[in-house]
């Protein structure tokens, strides 16, 4: 899953949706250099931040 990110700020409605939706790892493992790994049902899930993650 690819999303538009300019920088390593998250708006307040990124939030409040992580938080709705439960999708958040609140480990720190789960976030590096614009990207985040979250498990959902046991399946890894990528998201890249485009275009601040080096990875994109």
């Amino acid at each position: 899953m690819v999303i538009h990110a300019s920088s390593n700020f998250c708006p307040p409605i990124c939030v409040l949706l992580r938080q709705c939706l439960r999708i958040w790892d609140l480990d720190g493992r789960g976030y590096h250099h614009g990207m985040w790994r979250l498990n959902i049902k046991t399946n890894p899930l990528l998201i890249v931040g485009v275009p601040f993650s080096q990875y994109s």
